[in-house]
This record gives structure tokens, C-alpha cells and sequence, in this order.
């Protein structure tokens, strides 16, 4: 059993597991946060494994730099097991900028079929902007409970406001960023 008490005693238990991260521009403070949060990593054979490094390789060509592909490894480290068509909805669908993933990288966790598309589609149908995780972090009700709220909390160039969700459609630049009790 792995018990990552700090980085130092990682280093010595799973030296491979290691000099992939390091590899992956992670920081050497941050490797026992990695692996508590994704302990399933210590595991991996790593030599020989072609995955990782494609999925690594995969955020860097499609434009995100080395430091932000770090930044979303240490937040989420199950990215390393990502999902290329969620990456292609998310771009080419969505049509949103790469900024949103690296602050919400949890998004590549979410089933692309059973709750990214179904979610967003709705969205675009009522014709509401959020927030990744405003619409995908949240159970299928509290989702419900959000396109249907008399008021809406939203946020417009840094500053917040409460409207209607009609109100909220003509808002230009509106994010929603919360929703507020009825």
C-alpha cells in the first residue's frame, strides 16, 4: 500500500511514476498531491505505457502550454487518462477558448455523451452562457433547479448582478456564475 506522507518519500517509493511527472513539467512539491489524488497513477508501468504521453503530447498540439498542461496535471490528474472526442466537442462544438480548460479541467472527467452534451445542448436551447462548471458540476437536479430559476446571479466584466433569465438572455457577455434561492 502507498501512503504518500510527502514528495520526498514518494520519490523513493515510485521513482518511475517520478521522473514522469517531472518529465510533464509537474513540480517536485507537487508530486504527492498528484498522487493523492489520483493514487491509481503509482500503478502504472510507465515505461512502455504510450498513453500518458499521448494525451500529454495530444494538450500541447492542440495549443496549451507546457506550464498550463502542469497546472491542469497537478489540479486534475486523471487528465491523464483524457478523452480526445471530449476535447473535439469542446472546441469545435462548444466553441470555447482553452483558458476554460485550464481552470476547469475536471470537465474531461464528464461523459462526454451521458452528461457534457445533454447539459450544454440544453443550455444552448434556452440560450444561457455559463461557466463549465456552473452547468457540469452539479447533480442532474440542482441543473434543472438552475434553468428554471426566477433569478439568476451573473457576472459582467467583473462586476455581479441578479436578473431573470429572460433579462440574462439580453445581456450582452453575461457568464452565470451562481444562482441565487428563490
Amino acid at each position: 500500500m502507498l501512503v504518500v506522507l510527502h514528495a520526498s518519500v514518494v520519490v523513493e517509493l515510485v521513482p518511475p511514476v517520478v521522473r514522469f511527472l517531472r518529465g510533464l513539467d509537474v513540480e517536485k512539491q507537487d508530486i504527492g498531491y498528484v498522487l493523492m489524488k489520483y493514487p491509481e497513477l503509482s500503478g502504472f508501468k510507465i515505461e512502455g505505457t504510450m498513453s500518458t504521453l499521448v494525451a500529454y503530447l495530444f494538450l500541447l498540439g492542440r495549443g496549451i502550454s507546457v506550464e498550463d498542461v502542469a497546472k491542469m496535471i497537478v489540479k486534475c490528474p486523471q487528465l491523464l487518462a483524457l478523452m480526445k472526442n471530449s476535447f473535439y466537442f469542446f472546441k469545435s462544438e462548444m466553441g470555447r477558448p482553452l483558458k476554460e480548460l485550464v481552470e476547469f479541467p475536471e470537465y474531461f472527467t464528464y461523459g462526454l455523451e451521458s452528461r457534457i452534451k445533454p447539459k450544454y445542448q440544453r443550455l444552448q436551447h434556452k440560450g444561457i452562457g455559463s461557466s463549465l462548471s456552473w452547468f457540469l458540476n452539479c447533480s442532474d437536479q440542482r441543473f434543472e433547479e438552475r434553468l428554471y430559476a426566477d433569478y439568476i446571479e451573473i457576472e459582467v466584466q467583473g462586476q455581479k448582478y441578479s436578473t431573470s433569465p429572460k433579462a440574462m438572455l439580453r445581456a450582452a457577455n453575461a457568464i452565470v456564475v451562481g444562482i441565487l434561492p428563490l
